[in-house]
């Protein structure tokens, strides 16, 4: 279907939504980085990661939200490690560390209370897709230009 649609000259980007209660749980939100990344591999499109129901986090995880966004693998690795069974820790480096590698996880976060939180959103697709350098600038026609000079 992507390739389908690019064929016919459509510009996608794909949107992740992680839900953000997610954050209450270290291993859940590891977890939704990896399939995450996994999604961006997978789809091959501009891809833009998404912190969904923000409104829904308590004020005290709201100031932890900037190590949510932009995720320090060895700080999650380090605190998923106390909470599971020592036999697991190899496994948790080493998707760490294919993260670290690609670099490329990180999150958008939306209230959808906040307005602006979805004007954000919306700028993010259209950096990522470059939307204003491809839209061509429309020039008047005769009755839109003598319309004008009518309203002078």
């Amino acid at each position: 279907i992507v390739e389908m649609l690019q064929r016919l000259d459509f510009r996608l980007c794909a949107l992740y939504f992680v839900d953000s209660q997610f954050m209450a749980d270290t291993a859940k939100f590891f977890g939704g980085c990896t399939t995450a990344l996994s999604a961006m591999v997978q789809l091959q499109v501009t891809h833009i990661n998404v912190l969904s129901k923000m409104d829904l986090v308590r004020a005290v995880d709201r100031r932890r939200i900037d190590s949510f966004t932009h995720p320090d693998y060895e700080t999650l690795v380090a605190e998923i490690n106390t909470q599971v069974d020592k036999k697991f820790s190899g496994l948790n480096q080493a998707l760490a560390a294919l993260l670290e590698e690609y670099n490329m996880v990180s999150f958008v976060p939306l209230d959808y209370n906040e307005e602006d939180a979805v004007e954000n959103l919306v700028l993010q697709v259209d950096i990522a897709l470059n939307y204003d350098e491809t839209v061509d600038p429309k020039m008047p026609s005769d009755d839109e230009a003598m319309d004008t000079e009518d309203m002078l």
